[in-house]
This record gives C-alpha cells, structure tokens and sequence, in this order.
C-alpha cells in the first residue's frame, strides 16, 4: 500500500473536520427543536410567513420591490453551477451562506433570510401529501425568491436541517434543495 501522501493526509483531515461541524450542527439543531417544543414555539403558516415576507403585503420582497442582487439574498448566481444560474450577480456564495449574512434584505422588522440561501418549511398543507414551504434557496433563480411564490414538499422521509429561532419567536425551518419535490 502507497503511503499517505500530504495531499491525502489534508484531505482526511477536512473530512474530519467536516464531520465533527456536521455532528455539531445536528445537536444545535436538535437542541434549539427541543427548545421549541418546551416553549411550545411553532413553525409559522404560510399566510404569516407571507406577511413577514411581503412587509404586510405592501412590498414583492422582505426588502422592498427592487430585484434580488447580490446583497440582498443568496441565489443561484454566477457561483452556482447550474444552467439557469444568474451570471451577472455575484453573491459570494456558490451554496448555502451564514444566516443574516445579507443584512440589505432584511424585512422592515429585521428579520433575516427570508428570501433566498435556504427554503423556509410552514405549518402550511400545500396539499393532502406535502408541505408548503417558502423563499426560494441559493439553488434557485431570483424569480423564486418573490413572497408570494409557494413551493410544495414531499413529507415522506423529508428531514429538517437546520432550525433558526426568528426573534418573534416562531421557528423558521430550513430546507435543503435535495427536499424539494415541486413547486408552483
């Protein structure tokens, strides 16, 4: 057997490190869902998740009527690798980004990333077998990122990956784009 290269040796290492962020990921979301459930916090329909969205229904987006760009939401820019990707917009980000890290697309209530980086589970049926959800994701183009616009999910086997506590109190679940079943 080869011995271990450097090369190799850094890569194991980035796998561990990997794993070990994963594994603590997963107990901070279990955590702050174990917290909810005690402070019999809930995630939000879609009706108020539209509301908080759409400033009251006075605007398109959480930030106003202006286009998505590059600091107000993360999208499918010129980092992604899809087709349908926005070559003109460089958001910094080719997936998911830290929360709150684009503070220009703030709602007028302050409240973060409702729009774009990761799609936003309700406690909205979509239908009799899958669950609304929300706010488009970096997997998507800007016209998804709109508040009006609903995605549906698959619930069957669907997992939550992160969970973020909004200041109002209602969770917001987020989704990866590998859960999305279809849209509208």
């Amino acid at each position: 057997m080869d011995a271990e290269t450097p090369a190799l040796k850094a890569a194991q290492n980035r796998v561990k490190r990997l794993l070990v962020s994963l594994e603590k990921a997963e107990a901070r979301a279990a955590s702050a869902e174990a917290r909810a459930r005690q402070a019999e916090d809930r995630a939000p329909t879609a009706a108020e998740w539209e509301r908080a969205a759409s400033n009251g229904g006075t605007t398109e987006y959480p930030w106003g009527n202006a286009e998505p760009d590059g600091t107000r939401a993360n999208f499918c820019d010129v980092n992604c690798t899809h087709d349908w990707k926005t070559a003109s917009v460089n958001d910094g980000y080719e997936k998911t980004s830290l929360v709150c890290s684009f503070p220009a697309g703030r709602n007028r209530d302050g409240v973060c990333d409702l729009s774009g980086n990761a799609y936003e589970w309700t406690a909205t049926d979509y239908d009799s077998s899958n669950k609304e959800i929300r706010g488009g994701s970096w997997y998507n183009s800007p016209r998804y990122l709109r508040a009006g616009y609903r995605f549906r999910n698959c619930r069957a086997g669907a997992t939550i990956t992160t969970v973020f506590a909004a200041p109002s109190r209602v969770l917001v679940y987020f989704l990866s784009p590998d859960l999305l079943y279809s849209e509208s």
